[in-house]
């Protein structure tokens, strides 16, 4: 058996891909014998209970959202849905959604690496104001999200505050 660094380092051919690199061959006679848990270091076993931690985590979050049914593509990347619905949503091998992942190249995105929808230099903004601004959002048009108190709605703690009739 080959004992994995403790430092997990970058992989040169994909970018934010991380691989382990063998350092030493340490073969146990007994398969029972724990020997070679002293071989790895601290800060080793440190990185992969913080990879379970997280792993663990993202999986309760699933869970409580309502579980995910997962599947393997052929093509690298994976399908998943929530349980009792018909629609999947497609992720690449670097774990993003497809259409959006910048290493991909994702179809929802312009030449300049934005999303094609808000792409100021594409000219696709969404509705904007003479000020360079959403118009919804712009304190100087006064646009629909914003308050009587010159502040967006969802940021207003005076607006967001139940009255007492």
């Amino acid at each position: 058996a080959e004992v994995a660094s403790p430092i997990a380092t970058p992989s040169p051919r994909k970018p934010a891909v991380y691989y382990w690199e063998p350092t030493a061959s340490i073969t146990p006679a007994d398969p029972e014998d724990d020997a070679w848990v002293d071989a790895i270091s601290r800060v080793g076993i440190d990185f992969l209970a913080a990879l379970a931690q997280q792993a663990l985590g993202q999986h309760l979050r699933d869970e409580e959202k309502g579980g995910f049914e997962q599947i393997k593509l052929s093509a690298g990347g994976f399908k998943r849905r929530r349980l009792n619905t018909e629609k999947w949503q497609y992720f690449c091998h670097h774990g993003t959604d497809k259409r959006r992942c910048k290493l991909c190249g994702g179809s929802a995105l312009c030449v300049h690496g934005r999303q094609k929808f808000s792409c100021k230099k594409c000219g696709k903004t969404p509705k904007t104001c003479p000020h360079g601004r959403q118009r919804s959002r712009c304190v100087d048009c006064g646009g629909i999200a914003i308050c009587e108190h010159n502040k967006r709605r969802d940021h207003c703690g005076l607006c967001k505050t139940p009255t007492v009739l």
